[in-house]
């Protein structure tokens, strides 16, 4: 047997690969879209990603309420384009049915087998069980969200934004207050005595001021410069008590040097681990039962109760960080509950979703490794994003590799199948074509039409996919030829025939070759159309090198 004809050999297995591994891929790919494998995996993937791979079910129920509170930010919801009509939706609602009833049956199994004595199949587990992967109400996900929408939707479910402004707000009205009990005695010095109270022109100047930064028309810095211009405008003299403001008296507006102005917004405005710690502050349970029993009370009430030393005593337990904790929170707590922008802030501190151990680490982590690398208070907001996008970038590697392996592993189950239903024998296929000249030439043939055809369009679009008409081509060619499998009886007759002996006199049945050429088949099926599609082209190439150019007129 000659050279060419060992390398049309090759080329013939090689094409009958192309073509179960064809089918394989679509059939994946089918069985993929209707059960949402990438969807699902990564929905699993963000939660591990917040729960550190946690499945305690504490923690698991946490991550689930805060993973479904991202995917409900239009953002992410935006990305998922779900088949719309009753044909397209049918065979999801249909595969989430059957999924449901599985996962109670399991749950019911185990609990009569005392595999899981404390599992109690409530309206609560149904109710979280129809709610699914994707939450109440949503039947699917996106396949892939950017590191941009996660981050961004992450930092708005825990009301970073929203949190940082309430402080700085909460901050400047102390300021402010502290402010104004110097201008009283300021104005009543200067009245000789007739009274200490505010001007008309410093209330509409702070109502002003306050309502811009409710409406989020103004920041912390432009409401300063505002209040120092009223001043100026009005009394001319200077509201702020400024030591730079004779360094530079030309841009000293009226006790609002740039340099004081600085020191200011440093003081007002929070710090990004400020705001991260006072959420972490409120999501330790301890702390909510104190202020479970301090609750709706008057803040003159809750002062005293607050300092009294057998209140908090009564709360302590082995954990050293404990008292450390509560007592931060109380302290903030008084402070918030005795301003209206307060009890906003602790409303919505009270509606945050429930962190799980390890993200209240991750999140503190983060926002001090923040911090520590920019000085600049609003960089350091822009670092964090930063931060939990190389956060989240790492974790999708991972989880991209997990569900390659996974997605190999249903590969060569789905190959072995397909190698088993079709009968596609390696070893009966390599013998067929080796015995038979005109089928071998005629794959051959066949198999250097469609590569020769396709590749310079298969290079140009997507190297990793077969289009859609080299998989025609592909099909037509399966149909038009006669392939050495299946279970016809010109197959399995010479099937049985086969024994090999190998060392030692042991000789090897035909069903045993059999299964063995099946398993070699999966394998092959498993790497896949476009490997075996680009190895064809090379093959061709080798069988090309040396022949004769096919005359031209310029040739001539």
């Amino acid at each position: 047997m000659g050279l060419s004809s060992i390398l049309d050999i090759a080329i013939g297995l090689i094409f009958i690969y192309l073509i179960l591994s064809v089918i394989a891929s679509e059939i994946q790919e089918l069985i993929a879209t209707v059960l949402q494998w990438r969807a699902v995996h990564l929905k699993e993937s963000i939660e591990g990603l917040l729960s550190g791979n946690d499945k305690e079910s504490e923690n698991f129920s946490k991550v689930r309420e805060l993973s479904n509170q991202i995917y409900a930010n239009q953002l992410i919801k935006g990305m998922n384009h779900e088949a719309k009509g009753l044909l397209a939706r049918f065979p999801r609602r249909l595969i989430q049915m059957f999924g449901f009833v599985f996962r109670l049956l399991r749950k019911w199994f185990r609990k009569s087998a005392n595999l899981l004595p404390n599992v109690n199949i409530s309206k609560e587990a149904i109710a979280k069980e129809v709610d699914g992967v994707f939450g109440k109400g949503n039947s699917s996900g996106p396949s892939y969200v950017t590191k941009q929408a996660f981050t961004s939707s992450f930092i708005e479910t825990l009301q970073v934004p929203i949190l940082t402004k309430l402080i700085a707000r909460l901050r400047l009205e102390d300021f402010l207050s502290r402010l104004e009990e110097n201008l009283k005695d300021k104005l009543n010095r200067v009245r000789e005595g007739e009274g200490a109270y505010l001007p008309d022109w410093y209330k509409e100047a702070k109502g002003s001021v306050y309502q811009d930064l409710d409406s989020h028309r103004i920041g912390i810095s432009e409401a300063l410069d505002r209040l120092a211009e009223a001043a100026k405008v009005e009394t001319r003299f200077e509201l702020f008590e400024d030591p730079f403001r004779l360094q530079n008296p030309e841009e000293n507006c009226y006790g609002l040097s740039r340099e004081y102005k600085k020191i200011l917004l440093r003081q007002i405005n929070p710090t990004l681990l400020d705001v991260i710690q006072i959420i972490l502050i409120f999501q330790d349970p301890n702390l909510e039962k104190v202020l479970a029993r301090i609750k709706n009370r008057k803040f003159d009430d809750v002062k005293r109760i607050v300092k009294d030393e057998r209140f908090l005593a009564q709360y302590s337990t082995k954990d050293p960080y404990m008292i450390e904790y509560v007592s931060q929170g109380l302290l903030l707590y008084t402070t918030f509950s005795n301003t209206e922008i307060g009890h906003k802030l602790i409303k919505l501190l009270g509606k945050l979703p429930k962190l799980p151990t390890y993200l209240q680490g991750s999140l503190y982590d983060l926002a001090k490794r923040s911090q520590e690398s920019v000085e600049d208070i609003e960089q350091q907001f822009s670092q964090f994003q930063e931060d939990i996008e190389t956060w989240f970038d790492n974790s999708m590697v991972r989880a991209s590799g997990v569900y390659k392996r996974n997605a190999k592993l249903v590969a060569l189950l789905l190959g072995f199948t397909i190698a088993v239903g079709a009968n596609a024998d390696t070893f009966h296929i390599v013998d067929r074509l080796s015995k038979d000249r005109i089928l071998r030439e005629t794959i051959a043939q066949s198999a250097e039409t469609i590569a020769m055809n396709n590749r310079p369009n298969q290079a140009q679009k997507n190297p990793q996919k077969l289009d859609k008409e080299t998989i025609e081509q592909i099909n037509l060619a399966a149909d038009a030829i006669t392939l050495p499998i299946g279970w016809e009886n010109s197959v399995t007759s010479l099937q049985q025939k086969k024994s090999i002996r190998w060392l030692f006199g042991i000789e090897v049945a035909a069903p045993v070759i059999t299964f063995c050429g099946w398993l070699v088949s999966a394998i092959a099926i498993s790497m896949g159309a476009s490997f075996w599609f680009d190895l064809l082209g090379k093959f061709i190439d080798i069988k090309n090198v040396g022949k004769r150019p096919s005359s031209t007129p310029d040739n001539n």
